[in-house]
């Protein structure tokens, strides 16, 4: 639904971790690329149906800048990719000016996800926590701030309602949905 108009015509091949080789195969691509978590069960299947490039994923989507240059190096587009950066740099850049002129301190803001069987709260290690907290730089909430301190790895923490406190002190809460 995200990219709807953008990807009308676009054949889909099912969900990373569900592809039907079957489709894939049908229309006999010149390149398969991906990350190698979701391609390592169906590697040697897909290396069977076209070149297969599987980029390192690394320990999580907070990585998404290193992951996506390996994907535009699998393609030969590093200065395409190079460009796209620097532009998100400069409309990063603009918006952290912004919060800057207008507070004394980057506020506290605690992102929320919701799924179908729990409550997660995005770290700076996933990448909309990479992009609010280590790009425009805006802070974690305290209680956040001390889960992220004793585990730095994590991308994210499961909420429960008792725990919901570690939401306190945050000067926005965004939240999201997870389809199913």
């Amino acid at each position: 639904r995200y990219l709807a108009d953008r990807l009308a015509g676009v054949a889909s091949v099912g969900l990373a971790w569900e592809l039907n080789l079957e489709r894939v195969a049908e229309l006999r691509p010149d390149l398969i690329l991906g990350l190698d978590r979701e391609f390592e069960p169906v590697y040697a299947e897909l290396s069977r149906i076209a070149p297969t490039v599987a980029v390192p994923f690394g320990a999580s989507s907070g990585e998404w800048k290193r992951f996506n240059r390996g994907y535009a190096e699998a393609l030969g587009a590093e200065a395409v990719y190079d460009d796209l950066l620097a532009d998100y740099d400069a409309r990063v850049a603009v918006l952290a000016d912004a919060i800057a002129a207008r507070y004394d301190e980057p506020p506290a803001v605690a992102v929320l996800r919701a799924n179908t069987d729990n409550l997660r709260s995005e770290l700076p290690g996933i990448f909309v926590g990479s992009v609010l907290y280590a790009d425009v730089g805006l802070r974690l909430p305290p209680g956040l701030a001390d889960v992220h301190a004793a585990n730095p790895e994590a991308a994210t923490m499961e909420v429960s309602r008792e725990a919901f406190a570690v939401a306190a002190g945050a000067d926005a809460l965004v939240a999201m949905a997870m389809s199913p």
